[in-house]
């Protein structure tokens, strides 16, 4: 008797402990809560030099504008957003100085799902070319 106490004692204060913890993620409605949050990557391939000008919506939907690609590391930039609706936008300005034409695409994904893809071509000597991708969540 005197070993099954304090087993039994464990067993039922891991059993309070594990039913805190559970009720403490619920609202006082009693629902559970969570915070949903949406990753958006902005993909631009090939990431370039002749790519003279990005722009794209941060996570606080302002309106973020560089002359270089530093913000995107591999061609990728990503958010994270808290809220719908959110519109997406990216953008490239591309100033190819060569004697070929250079293809590039813009893609926005959510959660790993590519929404919108938009293929360019840049013919040879255009200046100021520019492309856009955009996507509405709801």
């Amino acid at each position: 008797m005197k070993k099954i106490l304090p087993l039994l004692f464990a067993a039922i204060t891991a059993l309070l402990l594990s039913s805190c913890k559970k009720d403490a993620d619920k609202t006082s409605s009693g629902s559970k809560s969570t915070t949903t949050s949406y990753k958006v990557d902005y993909t631009i391939s090939p990431a370039d030099v002749y790519i003279t000008q990005v722009t794209y919506i941060d996570s606080i939907g302002a309106t973020i504008t560089a002359n270089d690609l530093s913000a995107f590391t591999s061609g990728v930039k990503t958010i994270h957003i808290l809220s719908k609706p959110f519109k997406a936008k990216l953008s490239i300005r591309v100033d190819n100085t060569t004697n070929t034409t250079h293809n590039y695409y813009l893609a926005i994904t959510v959660d790993g799902t590519v929404q919108k893809y938009v293929p360019m071509s840049v013919p040879p000597h255009a200046t100021s070319y520019d492309g856009e991708a955009e996507y509405e969540l709801q």
